[in-house]
């Protein structure tokens, strides 16, 4: 490791001071994925009473003969917004708030000459859900039932107890093939049956993938993520990602940075077990650049590294950290083992 080490350094772009680092060669903040405010992706919220695909109704009919309030009869939302009324035949629902379901289907039984002036009246008893998988990188991966209303990319995070500390900021939604109900207009919104206006643009009959960079969206503003029943999220993990420790240190060793990827010198040296001479005090650390093929050198010194906070350099992934042997350090050295074989000697002749 030494010897790559010394070829790194004898093609490098020039050696800088920790303390007064170019801008280019600083680390980046690096935005911890779990702590992003995610609220901002939510899609548009849907009123709750909105009746959708796969709802269960309760549909009264009074002709305004009956004795007594009449039965009501259970009916489900088809796939493609409609409820087969008996008697009246398929109308028309969704989308739709219960109170509007009502005047929708009376206007239907009048039409289609069925009832003269008939009494309805919807009640949705039962609300469709969405069966959506969590995989990858969130707190509790597992399949999760969500309200067809507020099924989307935010709600099935909030499911899965959140994005775990090694989360990447790219998530892949994998939908289901369409079905044959209409897309959403917008976020939030179900296209009724018969309207000609904009659809999504998703391919019908095969499986649909869409990625979502975390990161981007909260810093734009993008949101309305929706989701469908039967679709896979998958939260990319972090590769791993660690810098060398070694020189005159008690642990030479790769560490792994933590997950917000902040780890300064005298962290590393820590974890390094500290160093083997406390007089030790230069310290050089190898930087690859991406997009170059020289390193940057960056000279330290642990003295200054605990007075100020811009010598306390913060490490990037790659990182190499040498702790230097110097001309003070070897001497220190070997004057100390000099003097503990000279003791040795003396305690063997007495």
């Amino acid at each position: 490791m030494g010897l790559l080490l010394l070829g790194a350094i004898g093609c490098h772009q020039g050696m800088h001071s920790a303390a007064k680092l170019p801008a280019q060669y600083v680390v980046a903040p690096q935005p911890r994925i779990n702590r992003l405010d995610l609220s901002q992706i939510a899609q548009k919220s849907t009123r709750s009473e909105v009746i959708q695909p796969g709802d269960f109704l309760k549909v009264f009919i009074g002709t305004g003969f009956e004795e007594k309030r009449p039965e009501p009869v259970s009916l489900r939302v088809g796939d493609d917004g409609q409820v087969n009324v008996p008697l009246v035949g398929p109308v028309l629902v969704a989308g739709l708030e219960p109170r509007q379901a009502d005047e929708s289907i009376r206007q239907a039984s009048i039409q289609r000459n069925i009832y003269r002036n008939p009494q309805i009246a919807v009640e949705v008893f039962e609300r469709q859900t969405n069966r959506v998988t969590v995989t990858g990188a969130v707190n509790k991966p597992g399949v999760y039932q969500l309200p067809t209303a507020e099924s989307d990319l935010l709600a099935a995070l909030v499911a899965a107890e959140g994005l775990a500390d090694d989360a990447e900021s790219v998530v892949e939604i994998r939908h289901p093939p369409s079905s044959a109900f209409a897309s959403r207009n917008s976020p939030g919104e179900v296209a009724q049956v018969g309207y000609n206006g904009p659809r999504g643009n998703a391919p019908v009959g095969g499986s649909r993938i869409q990625q979502v960079d975390l990161e981007e969206a909260v810093r734009n503003g993008r949101s309305g993520f929706p989701v469908e029943d039967s679709t896979v999220i998958h939260v990319a993990r972090r590769p791993e990602q660690t810098v060398y420790v070694m020189g005159l240190v008690k642990k030479a060793d790769h560490f792994e940075m933590p997950p917000d990827g902040e780890l300064r010198l005298l962290d590393a040296l820590a974890l390094a077990g500290g160093r083997t001479l406390e007089i030790a005090d230069s310290v050089k650390i190898v930087r690859n650049l991406p997009g170059s093929e020289k390193p940057v050198v960056i000279t330290a010194s642990v003295r200054d590294a605990k007075k100020t906070g811009a010598a306390n350099i913060q490490l990037a992934a790659g990182d190499v950290v040498t702790v230097e042997e110097t001309p003070l350090t070897f001497t220190y050295d070997f004057l100390r083992n000099f003097a503990r074989i000279g003791l040795s000697g003396a305690a063997v002749g007495l």
